[in-house]
């Protein structure tokens, strides 16, 4: 408190929360800090640019966030082939750019300790892209074709 007097800064309580990082089962007590006389709101996850952080450090919800906002965009890949949209560049460009680009965000920060259930679950987002872009092919093959990786790859490079 004293240092925040000292440099002139405000925190608003209201929007300030607080977080406990613990791999324990047993939880520890500590008292509740306060600011200006107001307990701050303890939280057990918390979105931080775009971020989901979660007390225990896994990516659960933030993969689960990731995996229904790509699948929400999937239903406009599947609009723009259904307007009989010609080259598969174009649905590939369209894919690269707003689907993918969701899944490759802050990926430094998890990627390698990522589970691999996890990482099946970002992968299975592709794989759907990829079946509506080249119906027909092998997940494998519509990589090829659209000279795409596998996003574990992807995200390794």
């Amino acid at each position: 408190m004293q240092w925040l007097m000292e440099n002139r800064i405000q925190l608003n309580t209201e929007k300030c929360k607080e977080m406990r990082i613990s791999f324990t089962k047993l939880q520890q007590e500590f008292e509740s800090i306060l600011i200006n006389g107001d307990a701050l709101e303890l939280v057990e996850n918390v979105k931080l640019l775009g971020l989901h952080i979660s007390s225990n450090l896994t990516w659960n919800i933030h993969i689960n966030e990731l995996v229904k906002k790509a699948f929400k965009r999937l239903y406009f890949l599947i609009q723009l082939k259904r307007a009989k949209v010609a080259r598969t560049t174009d649905l590939g460009l369209f894919y690269s750019s707003c689907i993918r680009s969701i899944m490759d965000y802050a990926v430094p920060v998890f990627h390698y300790s990522l589970p691999k259930y996890l990482m099946r679950e970002l992968e299975h987002a592709q794989k759907r892209a990829m079946s509506i872009i080249c119906p027909g092919h092998s997940y494998h093959e519509a990589l090829d074709i659209m000279n795409f990786k596998e996003l574990a790859i992807h995200h390794d490079e």
